[in-house]
């Protein structure tokens, strides 16, 4: 009475438990593709803003040398190019408003300028005013001035006080 069933019917039984598992994980795959790939979508809801914040912020902190620069700001176009209208809109927005100047930068540079008296003292203080009225997003047009400007604005061609820099003649 007590008979067993044959092993054939243990692997037909094992193939189709591992098949319909296999379709179940393609499809929860599918359907988180974008949040684990970081990919966002095309309209760019709040939730996919944060990461292009925190993108934004990657490709301006200039850490992994010139490779991984240009990298993130390869990839940082084609975030840009996978929105819609709506979400490319909310890009420059995040852009406009969370990279811009430092205005409590610009108003110390502004007191420095305004308390130099003499012309020695009047160069720096117009170097250093006119360093802290360039906003960061400008800095995201290069992945050589970003890494540059993250690590010292007064070796990047842009955000250079005086425009020019020997780092970019060597």
């Amino acid at each position: 009475m007590s008979e067993r069933a044959p092993i054939a019917f243990y692997d037909t039984v094992v193939d189709r438990t591992l098949s319909k598992l296999r379709n179940v994980w393609r499809e929860i795959a599918t359907s988180t593709r974008g949040v684990l790939s970081g990919v966002p979508r095309p309209d760019l809801p709040e939730d996919d803003a944060q990461r292009l914040r925190q993108q934004m912020r990657s490709c301006l902190d200039g850490s992994g040398g010139e490779v991984s620069a240009r990298a993130r700001a390869a990839e940082l176009g084609r975030t840009y190019l996978a929105l819609n209208r709506a979400g490319r809109e909310r890009f420059l927005h995040v852009m406009a408003e969370e990279f811009d100047i430092d205005r409590a930068a610009v108003d110390r540079a502004c007191t420095k300028l305004a308390a130099a008296n003499t012309p020695a003292e009047r160069a720096p203080a117009e170097r250093a005013l006119r360093a802290a009225l360039t906003a960061a997003r400008s800095c995201l047009h290069s992945p050589m001035a970003t890494r540059r400007c993250a690590a010292s604005p007064t070796t990047c061609a842009i955000c250079s006080p005086t425009g020019s820099t020997s780092a970019f003649s060597n």
